[in-house]
């Protein structure tokens, strides 16, 4: 099992009798992965811009290194239940799983790891000084699920039997000491325990203890967890069914959201309830019926809010959404939630970053134009107060920089899943080689070739120590209008339906090949606001398309501009002369015959999402009475123009868009010109 929300699926007894429910995959475990081409690229710019701001970096916050001396070498002080340093924690191993020879890897098995393993006292628990230090259990249970999920998954990566001893003793500890199973709202929510939240019961609801009791045989695990989740089950049902209405505007987080979708969604393999699993797939429906945005994702600064491509979205939000959505794709197989999680991650997660991986925004929009502390994020203008859209290598929240460096492994991780029929699934496609054990001592290693999502063909190649018959499953977005699928040049004869999971069952052989060829169509995903003109971007396979706005970067930050400089941070403008009030001369019903698909040179041997390796060349026209908000001094994103007063340039305009991601300065909502 793995850290993370494949958990799910062991079997198991406990008190009450056998987890009842099986999921529909399991992710197959992580050892033996080995990243390739573009999908590494991004890892070593994740891992080098991370690693200059976490481990080099002299800020006592945000600096891994000052933050573990600082916590577990200062004589007579207890690790005190930082979060936001056990996130780094959980980051370090990620990355270190996928690039083993980086300096996050020598620092995390060289230094972080053994400091862990040493902290354990005889409890069990992980972290103080003393023993029987033990702290309160609401940030301090997030801090002790986090440490159980780093060894948990580092012990599938390396089978070391000495952190497998860890994470048992760490798990006995959680799910025995009453402390902490009250910090999970216990009797009643919400918890009588001061400044506890929904962050608390994450870890515990999206499987943690179910990985230990499936490594462990705990039976307590399970039972504890059935009784737990009848008391505040209710209490997840209101937070979803109140998600976007002005109550829960008033006091809720888009991330506990996203940890509430999961929790039934979990518990449903303990209680076999359907209305369990039917509470978390109208959780997230709501969401994105609510907020879902025109790029794919949903919106929110804290709490989800009505859509607008003008509005905002949290960065920890692109790696707990499509997490939640990893999540009900594992226990329902249903393919929309795949598709939910790579929308989220390749247009809104590295569209909020700089390219060289080091700075994001906590904020990001799928329209933004100006960057700058005085641009707000919410439906009324200052709700929540001003949005923290600009550059910065230290926003204040601290939890979404060093989360950040989680979202690309995440994903790596549940590439390849273990299906119910006792198969191989291929769910999410990238350049990485797997290896999968079989039946008998067989074992698979699965190479995976393809530029997706620039590109839509995939090649696998299947390397087997001897040949089996099996299923082999694959993925068929909702995206696509079809797909022709080959197994060594011979077209299968099945009718591929998208939104669906083809499945080849056959015997195969080393060396065997499947290519997979997608027809992804270009699509346009409407944003309607009353009193403006509809807008809407375009979206081919999981990419949505966006206008690139040249940018004027104004340095906010202290100190001096350097590689050293913790503390820099950048607003942004749209440089003098650039085009951004732009309509597309695009036929609505028909834009494949208006816009030309490109592949676009890489200037300067930039790595992956560095530059763009495509772009969608269409005709625009400039909207002459189309401005920036706000006023000269302190300019704004504007909305979409005003409906009934599109005033158009009679010149065409060539334009080239680009991924989102690949973007800072974007315009990804744009009106039409009438035909």
């Amino acid at each position: 099992m793995s850290g993370r929300n494949n958990s799910c699926g062991q079997s198991g007894c406990c008190a009450g009798g056998k987890i009842l429910t099986a999921p529909a995959y399991t992710s197959a475990n992580p050892s033996g992965t080995v990243p390739c081409g573009r999908l590494r690229e991004v890892l070593e710019v994740v891992e080098q811009g991370w690693t200059r701001r976490m481990i080099h970096a002299d800020h006592p916050v945000y600096s891994a290194r000052i933050e573990w001396e600082r916590n577990w070498e200062a004589p007579g002080v207890a690790y005190d239940g930082n979060h936001l340093g056990m996130y780094i924690l959980r980051g370090l191993g990620k990355l270190a799983w996928l690039l083993p020879d980086s300096e996050t890897a020598r620092y995390f098995r060289g230094t972080v790891l053994p400091r862990l393993l040493a902290s354990q006292d005889p409890d069990g628990y992980m972290g103080a000084r003393d023993a029987g230090d033990h702290h309160g259990p609401c940030w301090e249970l997030i801090a002790e699920s986090d440490m159980l999920e780093t060894l948990l998954f580092e012990y599938r990566v390396t089978g070391d039997a000495a952190i497998r001893e860890a994470a048992r003793r760490l798990s006995e500890f959680l799910v025995t000491d009453a402390a902490y199973m009250g910090g999970i709202g216990y009797p009643s929510m919400p918890s009588t325990v001061p400044g506890t939240r929904w962050d608390h019961p994450k870890a515990l609801f999206r499987g943690m203890l179910m990985a230990a009791h499936a490594l462990t045989g705990d039976a307590r695990i399970p039972t504890r967890l059935r009784i737990c989740y009848g008391h505040i089950r209710e209490a997840i049902r209101t937070q979803l069914e109140t998600s976007g209405t002005e109550e829960h505007w008033s006091s809720g987080h888009m991330n506990d959201i996203s940890h509430a979708i999961q929790a039934p969604a979990v518990m449903l393999l303990l209680t076999a309830d359907p209305d369990d699993l039917a509470m978390a797939i109208r959780g997230a429906e709501r969401v994105m019926e609510i907020a879902g945005q025109v790029s794919g994702y949903p919106v929110g600064w804290e709490a989800y809010e009505a859509k607008d491509p003008r509005k905002t979205t949290e960065h920890c939000n692109f790696i707990e959404w499509p997490t939640a959505c990893r999540t009900l794709f594992n226990v329902t197989g249903q393919v929309r939630f795949a598709d939910w999680a790579e929308r989220a991650l390749y247009n809104g997660y590295w569209g909020s970053k700089t390219k060289d991986g080091v700075a994001l925004q906590y904020q990001s929009a799928p329209n933004q134009l100006v960057l700058a502390p005085w641009m707000r994020t919410t439906r009324d203008g200052d709700k929540y107060g001003v949005n923290h859209g600009w550059f910065d290598m230290q926003h204040g929240p601290g939890c979404c920089n060093v989360f950040s460096a989680e979202a690309f492994p995440r994903h790596v991780e549940h590439a390849v899943a273990r299906g119910q029929s006792g198969g191989v699934a291929v769910v999410y496609y990238m350049p990485c080689q797997f290896m999968a054990p079989m039946e008998d001592s067989n074992r698979l290693e699965l190479i995976m070739d393809t530029d997706y999502p620039f590109d839509d063909r995939v090649r696998l190649e299947l390397r087997l120590a001897q040949a089996a018959r099996f299923p082999l499953e694959l993925r068929i977005p909702t995206w696509a209008r079809g797909a022709v699928v080959t197994v060594n040049g011979s077209a299968l004869d099945v009718v591929v339906q998208t939104g669906s999971m083809l499945k080849v069952d056959r015997e195969w052989k080393s060396g065997d090949l499947v290519e997979i060829a997608f027809d992804f169509p270009l699509q346009l995903v409407w944003h309607h606001e009353e009193g403006c003109v509809p807008g809407a971007a375009i979206q081919r396979g999981p990419l949505v398309f966006a206008l690139p706005v040249s940018a004027r970067w104004e340095f906010a930050g202290e100190g001096q501009i350097g590689p050293d400089n913790i503390r820099e941070r950048w607003h942004l403008f749209p440089a003098a002369g650039s085009l951004w009030n732009a309509a597309l001369d695009v036929d609505p019903r028909n834009p494949e015959h208006s816009c030309r698909l490109v592949r676009m040179a890489n200037p300067g041997l930039k790595k992956a999402w560095q530059y763009a390796p495509v772009g969608l060349q269409v005709r625009g026209r400039r909207v002459t009475n189309w401005g920036l908000a706000g006023t000269p001094e302190r300019p704004e994103t504007p909305p979409m123009p005003a409906a009934g007063m599109l005033e158009i340039d009679d010149t065409p305009v060539d334009l080239t868009l680009l991924p989102m991601g690949c973007t800072e300065l974007r315009m990804t909502c744009l009106p039409f010109v009438e035909r």
